[in-house]
């Protein structure tokens, strides 16, 4: 985290143009994503053309002109992980960096409790690594 502090990279509220959301997610799906999973199905582009994100606690990071990294939680106490993606290949830690700016803005909002999403292998492991974390019983199924 402190090596992206240092890095004096521009933090915003909002994307500066959508074809910035774009680029960055086909970078990270095309380049970043092979070591984990690539997700080529556009509905991270589609939640932030419609402006979906609007209301929630967003954190957009560019380096210069070019979009590295973003995150966005839903509002409230109780709140959930719903996007985030950066380029840590280029920046060490930058995927902890925007993680803890979005944690730190939900906080002020009034988050208690943040919903990371069910997961396995590393990045459950990932996930453990914050403070004050813990597991909760994920139910996957139909309901008919």
């Amino acid at each position: 985290i402190n090596k992206n502090i240092k890095l004096n990279l521009t933090i915003q509220d909002h994307y500066n143009k959508i074809e910035d959301v774009k680029e960055m997610l086909e970078e990270w799906s095309n380049v970043i994503a092979q070591k984990y999973f690539r997700d080529f199905s556009g509905k991270n582009y589609h939640f932030y053309k419609n402006e979906f994100h609007i209301g929630c606690n967003n954190v957009f990071v560019y380096d210069q002109d070019k979009l590295i990294a973003f995150a966005s939680l839903s509002p409230g106490e109780y709140s959930s992980y719903i996007i985030g993606k950066a380029l840590f290949n280029r920046y060490v830690g930058l995927s902890e960096f925007v993680d803890d700016l979005a944690y730190k803005k939900a906080i002020l909002d009034g988050t208690k409790i943040v919903n990371l999403g069910q997961s396995k292998g590393k990045i459950a492991d990932y996930k453990d690594k914050f403070p004050g974390s813990f597991n909760i019983i994920h139910y996957d199924g139909n309901i008919e």
